[in-house]
C-alpha cells in the first residue's frame, strides 16, 4: 500500500484531520471556559470572605462547601449523561428527543434539590462531627443553609451547559457564565466594609438560578 491508498495519509484524509481537530477546538474552547467560571466563582466567594477579617468565617467557608458538593457533584455526574444522549438523537435528527433529555435533566435536579432538603437537620450534627470550634459550626451551617437551595438550580444548569455540548452549541451555554461570575467579581473588586460583604450568601442562590433561567 503506497501512502495515497491510505485515506488519512492522502492529502484529502490530512486536510479532513485538520478540520476535525478545529472542530473539536472549537468544542473544547467554551467548555473549558464555562467549568473554569465555577472555579471564578467559588474564588470570589473566598476573597469576599476574606474581607470580613474573620477567622471563623474564613474557617468555615471551605468545610461547608465540601460536604454541600459532596452531593452536588453526584448530581451533575447524572445529568451529565445528558451530553451522550442528545448528541445520538441529534446523529439520528431525532431533534424532539433532544429536548426530551433536556427536560429529564431538569426534572431530575428538582427532585434532586427536594431530596436534599430533609438532611437539613442533621447538618448540624456533621459539623459537630468535624470538629470545629462552635463558632465555625454555625457560619458552616448558615452557608449551607443557602447552598441547600441551590442544589437543584446548580445541577439543572450544570445539565442543561451539557445538554448544549450535545447538541453542539456549547457557545450557549458559555455566553452565559458571565451572569453569575460577573456579580461575585464586582463584589469582589467594590466591597470595602463588612456590611456590604455581607450580601455575598444570597449570591450563592441567585446566580445558579439566573444561569438556570438563561440557558
Amino acid at each position: 500500500m503506497t501512502p495515497g491508498d491510505d485515506p488519512a495519509l492522502s492529502a484529502g484524509g490530512r486536510d479532513r484531520s485538520g478540520s476535525d481537530l478545529r472542530n473539536v477546538i472549537a468544542m473544547v474552547i467554551p467548555v473549558v471556559m464555562t467549568t473554569s467560571s465555577r472555579a471564578l466563582m467559588d474564588v470570589a466567594d473566598f476573597v469576599m470572605i476574606t474581607q470580613l477579617h474573620s477567622d471563623a468565617a474564613q474557617a468555615a467557608i471551605l468545610p461547608a462547601q465540601m460536604i454541600m458538593w459532596v452531593y452536588i457533584v453526584f448530581g451533575m455526574g447524572v445529568v451529565s449523561l445528558v451530553n451522550t444522549f442528545a448528541s445520538q438523537c441529534l446523529g439520528r435528527q431525532q431533534y424532539r428527543d433532544c429536548s426530551a433529555y433536556a427536560w429529564q435533566t431538569i426534572y431530575m435536579s428538582v427532585v434532586a434539590g427536594l431530596v436534599i432538603l430533609p438532611a437539613r437537620p442533621f447538618l448540624s450534627n456533621v459539623f459537630a462531627a468535624i470538629g470545629h470550634d462552635p463558632a465555625v459550626q454555625v457560619l458552616e451551617l448558615a452557608y449551607a443553609d443557602v447552598t441547600l437551595l441551590s442544589v437543584g438550580p446548580t445541577i439543572a444548569a450544570a445539565g442543561l451547559g451539557w445538554f448544549f455540548v450535545g447538541i453542539h452549541r456549547p457557545w450557549t451555554a458559555m455566553w452565559s457564565w458571565p451572569i453569575p461570575t460577573a456579580p461575585r467579581t464586582k463584589r469582589m473588586r467594590s466591597s470595602r466594609s463588612a456590611s456590604r460583604v455581607k450580601i455575598a450568601p444570597p449570591t450563592v442562590l441567585l446566580c445558579p438560578s439566573i444561569y438556570l433561567v438563561v440557558e
